[in-house]
């Protein structure tokens, strides 16, 4: 909960910033990054809390107090627009590393992704697998939208994804965002649910912070791709960094 009223307080105190995060960004769906310069370290922390937001509110907080899963993450941009990712979820105890590429194709914004994880599959026991990852979005926004597609390959679980998301900016500091990631091929057959997410983003010098409500606990595109189990509404934000 202390956390929760933390990041509250920094998005609050966001408004009053001069100069503004350069990417606004989703919780899942990954964007191009445009906006970060070469040498630029990017570092995120999510949290997608387990309990359902609005079944007890006043007795667990919103869901906060029941747990979370969590991710840790980082991106450094190199020359010739490409990027390096580590990252590490507690759920499942995903250890990843990725390579990225980010740049423009004529009135487009475009980003490929290719990494390797290893995944905690049962006790002293741990798969792993290779993600690819595409997305697309329009350079130039239309009354202050912005949607953005993404699409992507895990080869351990023989599983294909896609997501299509927007960010709708309020102001220079502000914008809201929601997300869907339907379920596809097989897994459609057998996910109860299409993972979905929605919330608002305050953008600071150097900081981003974003709160969402949304029916997964899993994380960006490999986590949420195979669907979701219900369609409960759950507490979840992230936080991003540039150093």
């Amino acid at each position: 909960m202390t956390r929760i009223l933390v990041a509250a307080a920094l998005l609050a105190a966001a408004a009053g910033a001069e100069t503004v995060y350069p990417d606004p960004g989703m919780t899942n769906i990954e964007t191009p990054l445009l906006g970060l310069e070469e040498g630029d370290i990017e570092v995120s922390v999510d949290h997608r809390f387990i309990g359902e937001a609005f079944d007890d509110p006043f007795e667990d907080f919103f869901g906060a107090d029941i747990g979370a899963n969590i991710r840790l993450g980082a991106v450094m941009v190199l020359p010739s627009s490409l990027d390096l990712g580590v990252s590490y979820v507690r759920y499942g105890s995903i250890w990843s590393a990725a390579a990225g590429w980010s740049g423009v194709g004529g009135p487009l914004g475009l980003r490929a992704r290719a990494g390797f994880y290893s995944q905690e599959v049962a006790a002293d026991e741990r798969e792993s697998g290779g993600m690819l990852e595409a997305s697309v979005e329009p350079l130039e926004r239309v009354w202050r939208l912005r949607p953005v597609l993404t699409a992507g390959y895990d080869t351990r679980r023989e599983l294909e994804g896609v997501g299509l998301g927007a960010d709708l900016m309020l102001s220079d500091s502000y914008s809201l965002w929601g997300e869907y990631i339907p379920p596809v091929g097989e897994e459609e057959k057998t996910a109860n649910s299409a993972c979905f997410s929605f919330g608002i983003t305050a953008l600071t010098w150097g900081h981003q912070f974003s709160f969402g409500l949304g029916n997964s606990t899993g994380m960006r595109l490999r986590g949420t791709m195979a669907g979701a189990t219900d369609e409960d509404l759950r507490l979840g934000f992230r936080i991003r960094r540039l150093l």
